[in-house]
């Protein structure tokens, strides 16, 4: 009987052994466990943080396109259908533009383990897409908004293309100023030899029409030169009093010939001359411009072009009604401005109409940028309107451009009036004063023998004796050799020897200081800063007769 309780005894004292190892063991699973849960739960949080502080969205998708992970980035760039996204939602049938995409397809295959491709959606939003392969058959994805990255890009091609088109009108600047340069010399000598045949000619009508067409021809090839260098900027366009009209009516007369015939013209103008400060070369540009482009906005079919010359005193954009025209600032028009918006004082205000195509507004705003056009494959178009804006600005004027499309444009042009007429500036006057049996003494220098011999010609038939070198190198030594038998040096700037101002300071250098005098129609920056040091007087080419006289006199 006693041995029955001890095998109890020894019973109770293993069970209860096992007991105290179980509940040991269980609390250290259950601290382990527990340490486990933290860490994960750290991990988790870490996780979230990381994808949170993405730029780009993630997307983790299981083999069914089901979401497994996703964060909210991604959510901001597919902002209109967010849902989508949350942990198990299928994107299969309300993300059709990326599972269906080619390289997703070859990535889910397993035929890719990797793609990078772009999704281009209506409102041209562009978004980069770079996916790949988990080894437990997830497809992971990060996507990237590139939309503004895209316009960067294009508009840096766009500048470059713009620059290169710069450096293009640039070097044709640089080449059209040293074609004018020789096509001036061959003005001079015709101008010149042709004023001879004027004076020497016998009393016949015909003829002395003839010898006048000669001339009034090379002075519009002269203008043609001067815009030319002022457009290639080699050289600054001189302001002075300019009548209005003529300049207008000019530009009209060059137009008319390129007219279809179905096109008509007509311009209202007062009698009486309207004088503003400026250029003609530069405001006939500008005119020349605008009346092209309305001629080009009527295109094949009939149409008008009206031309209307108004004096105001005083001028408001905001309250300007132009007459005559179905196209108004209240009406519905597209309309932009550009320069000073209101005048004080008395101002001219030119109205160009046309019956064209007229413009919408997005193309109204944008019509005074560089190399812009609505032209269709107009390669060299787009700086009409750009260079009608700098004279505008130049000469504190005001444009407006209205317009409607199918109905045509109307472009509304101010400056302001002359304060005060000079008419002993006036460019077009004169001086007859008679140098005729005069002698002077004149060393004249130029390498263009046509134009240096119609120069001496043209002195002497004045009375003035002068002796004519080809060579400015050779001119130099023999200045040197015996500077006083001279009075004035006329010499022209671009020689291949020495320039004109070379010359003189080559002279200044041996000690010799004679009045000098340069004939040219191209003037370089370097040279250009010589002469103003200097103060040498310039004498533009072609040579004007009177011009040259006047000169000539101050010195001898």
């Amino acid at each position: 009987m006693t041995d029955r309780p001890d095998k109890f005894q020894k019973r109770f004292e293993r069970e209860r052994a096992a007991r105290i190892e179980a509940e040991r063991l269980l609390e250290k699973i259950s601290g382990e466990l527990y340490q486990s849960l933290l860490e994960t739960k750290e991990s988790q949080d870490m996780l979230q943080s990381a994808m949170s502080s993405m730029a780009d969205g993630f997307l983790l998708l299981n083999a069914n396109d089901e979401v497994i992970l996703s964060n909210e980035q991604i959510r901001k760039i597919y902002a209109n259908r967010r849902h989508i996204f949350d942990t198990g939602h299928s994107i299969l049938e309300e993300f059709q533009e990326l599972v269906s995409h080619p390289e997703y397809v070859a990535v889910k295959s397993g035929s890719r383990p990797e793609a990078y491709f772009e999704i281009e959606y209506v409102d041209e939003t562009i978004v980069s897409v770079s996916m790949a392969s988990t080894p437990e058959g997830h497809l992971a994805s990060t996507h990237r908004d590139i939309t503004a990255l895209k316009k960067s890009e294009i508009e840096k091609r766009e500048l470059l293309v713009d620059l290169m088109r710069s450096q293009r009108m640039e070097a044709i600047g640089r080449m059209s100023g040293m074609i004018a340069h020789d096509f001036n010399n061959i003005i001079a000598a015709i101008q010149g030899f042709a004023g001879f045949l004027q004076e020497d000619l016998p009393e016949d009508p015909a003829l002395h029409d003839m010898v006048h067409r000669i001339i009034s021809a090379t002075s519009r090839a002269q203008d043609l030169i001067k815009q030319i260098l002022e457009h290639g900027n080699q050289q600054q366009a001189s302001v002075h009093q300019v009548s209005l009209i003529p300049v207008i009516d000019d530009c009209v007369d060059m137009l008319l010939p390129t007219l279809e015939s179905k096109v008509h013209i007509d311009i209202d103008a007062p009698e009486k001359p309207i004088w503003v400060e400026g250029n003609e070369s530069r405001l006939g540009q500008l005119f020349t411009n605008l009346l092209t482009n309305s001629a080009r906005a009527i295109k094949e079919k009939s149409g008008s072009i009206y031309i209307a010359v108004e004096v105001h005193e005083g001028f408001e954009f905001q309250d300007y009604h132009p007459p005559g025209s179905q196209i108004s600032p209240a009406s519905d028009s597209a309309i932009t401005v550009l320069g000073n918006l209101s005048y004080s004082g008395n101002c001219v205000v030119v109205n160009i109409l046309d019956t064209g195509c007229g413009m919408t507004q997005i193309e109204c705003d944008r019509i005074f940028e560089m190399y812009f056009t609505t032209r269709e494959n107009a390669i060299h178009g787009g700086v009409g309107m750009s260079s009608v804006a700098e004279v505008v600005t130049e000469y504190e004027g005001g444009i407006q451009v209205s317009s409607k499309e199918n109905i045509g444009t109307i472009v509304t042009v101010v400056f302001p009036l002359l304060k005060k007429l000079n008419l002993a500036s006036d460019p077009f006057k004169q001086d007859n004063s008679n140098t005729k049996n005069q002698q002077f003494d004149i060393l004249l220098v130029d390498d263009d023998i046509n134009v240096g011999e119609m120069v001496k010609k043209m002195l002497e038939r004045s009375g003035i004796s002068v002796e004519y070198l080809s060579s400015s190198k050779r001119a130099a030594d023999i200045i040197t050799e015996n500077p006083f038998r001279w009075k004035l040096i006329v010499s022209d700037q671009i020689m291949p020897d020495l320039k004109g101002t070379d010359l003189y300071l080559a002279l200044r250098d041996r000690q010799i200081d004679l009045p000098f005098v340069i004939c040219s129609g191209k003037i370089d920056t370097e040279s250009e800063m010589v002469i103003r040091a200097l103060k040498i007087d310039v004498i533009p080419k072609p040579i004007d007769k009177e011009t040259l006289l006047d000169k000539v006199k101050q010195y001898l």
